[in-house]
């Protein structure tokens, strides 16, 4: 068994293509798609969340709350990112 994992834009019309990967064999599979429910919408003020940061000598550090594994934190923000700047793109 192999997972793919991939972030999505769902469309109006709800369709979803993949293309997957060239060492895909053709054939039958057993596909398993997960769809994680939204975040809720925050209305854009125009000003953004503070980030809780301290300094630490010379060198400003991220001061909050990380559950979880880091390595998940920073791919839920990496996604984030890529999320906000696709849509900034797009308008």
């Amino acid at each position: 068994m192999r997972t793919i994992e991939a972030t999505m834009l769902i469309a109006e019309d709800r369709k979803l293509v993949l293309q997957l990967p060239s060492d895909v064999s053709p054939g039958e599979h057993r596909v398993v798609l997960m769809i994680d429910e939204p975040k809720p919408v925050r209305e854009e003020t125009g000003e953004h969340e503070q980030t809780p940061t301290r300094w630490e000598g010379n060198v400003l550090v991220y001061d909050g709350v990380v559950e979880g594994p880091i390595e998940d934190a920073v791919r839920q923000h990496r996604e984030e990112r890529i999320q906000h700047l696709m849509k900034q793109a797009l308008q």
